[in-house]
């Protein structure tokens, strides 16, 4: 009788709480909502690129080696300068490279090329570039006869 009971009971209640589950048919039908459509106050604004300035290649150009000129006062000197000193160095040499091509490209044409594209290919012919920041890239300016730097303006 003792595990009689408590069957019973779980059998009652599970037959009551399956009915009122159950969900009960509406006998009426919602009113329709109206809708209003609005037109949004402000036209979204559109995608611009944004402004950009450009600045001639030189040494720092990637942003590497900017870990302070120390003169040995901090303890950390003794690492960072060397560790700055080397990708440095390394932009001074990729920059030596691409002066001495273009004076050997210079003195084969008198001039150098007048489009990003003849630039890139004649002149570089695929020279491995140090590589830039995000959002930054290389651009020939003809007008200046000039490898630049084309970033961000708010830098």
């Amino acid at each position: 009788m003792k595990t009689l009971f408590p069957s019973i009971l779980i059998v009652l209640l599970f037959t009551l709480g399956c009915d009122l589950a159950k969900p009960k048919p509406r006998e009426t039908e919602p009113e329709p909502v109206a809708t209003v459509e609005t037109q949004p106050t402000d036209p979204t604004p559109e995608k611009t690129e944004p402004e950009t300035e450009r600045v001639k290649a030189d040494i720092g150009m990637t942003g590497k080696g900017q870990y302070g000129q120390g003169g040995g006062e901090k303890p950390m000197d003794i690492i960072l300068v060397p560790v700055s000193q080397n990708f440095l160095i390394r932009e001074r040499i990729a920059l030596q490279q691409i002066e001495y091509a273009e004076k050997m490209y210079k003195a084969e044409h008198e001039k150098l090329p007048d489009t990003h594209e003849e630039y890139m290919r004649d002149v570089l012919q695929g020279m491995p570039l140090p590589k830039l920041p995000a959002g930054h890239k290389y651009v020939y300016d003809p007008k200046e006869q000039q490898l630049m730097i084309e970033q961000p303006k708010n830098e």
